[in-house]
């Protein structure tokens, strides 16, 4: 299994992840997915998870 990260960015208070998950080698056996966090005085307060299946 490997998890990797296409991208990254942030913005203020914002933070977004764009990632793929792969378990196999074959054109089927991945997943992408996206992750949105919102810090509030450098601490988590929100973390939204989506994935393209």
């Amino acid at each position: 299994m490997a998890f990797e990260v296409e991208d990254v960015w942030t913005a203020g208070e914002r933070a977004v992840c764009r990632w793929t998950l792969r378990w196999g080698s074959g054109p089927e056996d991945f997943v992408r997915g996206v992750n949105v966090h919102r810090l509030e005085g450098g601490l988590l307060a929100e973390s939204l998870g989506y994935v393209k299946g």
